[in-house]
């Protein structure tokens, strides 16, 4: 039976003959309709013009990009913007038609052999993300890392983004809503059972009563803090592939992690992630051997400055490599159970 580490504080396992042979392929979604503040659509140009590319390919991974998303909705028949059972919810047609590209675009890379790397963009695109891998591998589990759950029901939402509501549209047993404009196209395909969240802080009462009722696995802040990283990653990873059986799809919001490291992107929440603990998420899915691919979203390099800009921008780009099997050497004391760790000051 596979096992994973309790105590991993250094990931030294060669990653060098996996990555050699690992093709992925970038899928850049630069869209920023699923909320209100522009600039994160411009994260996926940002990336690669600091960089990115170059980074990827330096890891010894074979790099290719996808053809470009259309943004645009050009359905004939011309259907409104609006749901008319909630009019709160914003750009539902042009959000659903985003996310039916991105999920074409998934699917097709994953086809082809190649690792989804897309490249947000808000969290609306995640919903395709997720049901591209899905259409490739029934068997898909799901790890979201996010300050958020992106749990809203379009009927229940308060502020109408669809950044905060992808989830709703992919985990079976969510409660039924009427179909909303532009979301003709997917059905809810993931089990309950087969996603975990971790890094949460700010969850609508709503979306915690729908986590509890549907039994989905969530490891908030105050948890990491109690249970420490390492053991975080080890129960969410059985929960989601017990045995290590199921490809992995990884959907991080960059507001998982902390404003000091993450400061440019649009709902930022103190008490976030460390450094640390974003790069140890991102070796603990590589060790699996099993990612089958990953979205980096909600980085908005117009937020802030242009030092801000460029940290957030490496934060990211440090969790993809990571993930993407680079070896970051993570100190010992930085994977202690915060908690502990304050304990074992007080009694010094």
């Amino acid at each position: 039976m596979f096992t994973y580490r309790k105590k991993i504080l250094d990931l030294s396992r060669a990653f060098s003959s996996w990555v050699g042979k690992q093709s992925v392929e970038v899928i850049n979604v630069p869209f920023s309709g699923g909320q209100t503040k522009k600039g994160v659509d411009l994260a996926p140009n940002f990336l690669r013009d600091v960089g990115f590319y170059g980074r990827l390919k330096n890891i010894g991974l074979k790099l290719s990009t996808a053809e470009a998303i259309d943004l645009e909705h050009q359905d004939s028949e011309h259907q409104p913007e609006v749901y008319v059972h909630n009019q709160l919810v914003k750009n539902p047609t042009t959000c659903g038609h985003v996310s039916r590209q991105t999920a074409d675009a998934v699917f097709k890379a994953l086809k082809e052999g190649k690792t989804a790397i897309v490249i947000g963009g808000d969290h609306s695109i995640a919903t395709g993300t997720t049901f591209g891998h899905y259409l490739f591998n029934k068997n898909t589990c799901l790890l979201w890392v996010d300050a958020h759950a992106d749990i809203n029901s379009p009927l229940i939402t308060t502020s109408g983004n669809i950044h905060g509501m992808p989830v709703s549209w992919i985990i079976k047993g969510f409660p039924s809503f009427p179909v909303v404009p532009g979301y003709e196209w997917v059905h809810r395909c993931i089990p309950p059972s087969k996603i975990a969240y971790v890094g949460l802080r700010d969850v609508e009462p709503q979306e915690q009563k729908l986590l509890n009722d549907l039994g989905i696995t969530a490891f908030y802040i105050k948890d990491i803090d109690e249970l420490g990283i390492v053991t975080t990653m080890q129960k969410a990873l059985e929960q989601i592939s017990p045995n290590n059986e199921c490809p992995i799809h990884v959907s991080f919001d960059i507001d998982a992690m902390d404003p000091e490291v993450a400061p440019t992107t649009g709902t930022a929440v103190r008490g976030g992630l460390t450094l640390s603990e974003g790069l140890y998420i991102a070796q603990a899915v590589a060790e699996t051997g099993k990612l089958q691919g990953l979205d980096l979203v909600e980085i908005n390099p117009r937020l802030g400055d242009g030092i801000e800009a460029l940290r957030t921008a490496e934060t990211g780009m440090q969790i993809v490599e990571a993930m993407l099997g680079k070896h970051v050497k993570i100190p010992e004391e930085d994977l202690i159970p915060y908690n502990e760790a304050i304990k074992a000051k007080s009694n010094k």
